[in-house]
């Protein structure tokens, strides 16, 4: 009999134990947005070799409302592992979102502190669709020597957006480097 009795309350706390722990995983809202924390989210090295459009998607998967900024850090060279500009080259950072968000931008240039995002508005194309996008002023490369400038994009996903109503909302930031050469 005791042991009868004591498999059963054993297989109680145990069910008791489960029930907490998928009641408890459940609140994901209040889980999600209190587990995660500002970092930076990656990088990616742009080589301004020949002259042209490149372009990468940032992936926002792992970010949430938050009172700090995220930072995603980029780099545009004008040389690579076997190659480096035959000419001067001009180019310039092109920033376009999506705008289900109003995510705030910002981009600094080699450790600056000034936001050298100098052109902001919204665009609507042929479907309809509105997109943020966001320019700088032209930056210049030579030839002779290689060359880099680092780029910090910080994203502000503001804290009102914690709602759940928002959970589900995509955004996108895609990072356009345009170039061309200067044979002058």
């Amino acid at each position: 009999m005791r042991t009868k009795y004591k498999i059963i309350t054993s297989l109680v706390i145990l069910l008791i134990f489960i029930v907490i722990y998928f009641v408890k995983t459940q609140d994901t809202v209040s889980k999600f947005s209190t587990s995660m924390g500002s970092n930076a989210l990656g990088g990616i090295a742009f080589y301004i070799i020949e002259p042209g459009y490149q372009n990468r998607e940032i992936n926002l998967d792992n970010i949430v409302p938050s009172n700090t900024l995220y930072e995603y850090n980029f780099t545009v060279a004008n040389y690579n592992s076997s190659k480096r500009l035959e000419t001067n080259a001009r180019y310039n950072i092109i920033i376009r979102t999506t705008t289900n968000l109003n995510l705030e931008y910002y981009l600094y240039e080699n450790n600056g502190l000034d936001d050298i995002l100098i052109d902001k508005q919204y665009i609507q194309d042929s479907d309809g669709t509105y997109f943020y996008i966001m320019k700088t002023n032209d930056e210049y490369f030579g030839f002779t020597s290689n060359q880099i400038n680092n780029y910090k994009l910080k994203i502000k996903f503001p804290i009102e957006y914690i709602s759940s109503k928002y959970q589900d909302i995509v955004e996108s930031i895609e990072i356009i480097i345009s170039s061309e050469q200067i044979t002058d």
